[in-house]
């Protein structure tokens, strides 16, 4: 059974992520999601009178049945504004083992 669900991992700029959740809720009714805080470094940050900025980001993991895997992937693309450079990243990840209480529209 837990090898039916991917868990979605994407790192965006936090100024957008409540976006993101409200669409993957309106758009694929996923209405739960971990949200860490966290912090993106690359090339491509710029630098402020010699300081590193390093931009503020958060990491939301979302489990989603594996029929619904790319929809919300393109959605999570869209609205995360992950096809710009330096934006972000999202990927997916097989699950081995799913303990715990599905949401139900995961059944």
């Amino acid at each position: 059974m837990s090898k039916e669900y991917k868990a979605i991992i994407s790192i965006v700029d936090n100024n957008l992520t409540d976006t993101v959740l409200e669409k993957i809720e309106e758009e694929h009714g996923i209405t739960s999601s971990t949200v860490i805080l966290a912090r993106g470094r690359s090339d491509k940050d710029g630098g402020f009178f010699g300081f590193k900025v390093e931009p503020e980001r958060e990491c939301v993991i979302t489990l989603v049945n594996e029929e619904s895997l790319k929809q919300v992937i393109e959605t999570i693309e869209t609205y995360g504004e992950l096809k710009e450079p330096g934006q972000g990243i999202v990927f997916s990840l097989s699950l081995e083992h799913v303990g715990g209480l599905l949401p139900s529209n995961m059944n």
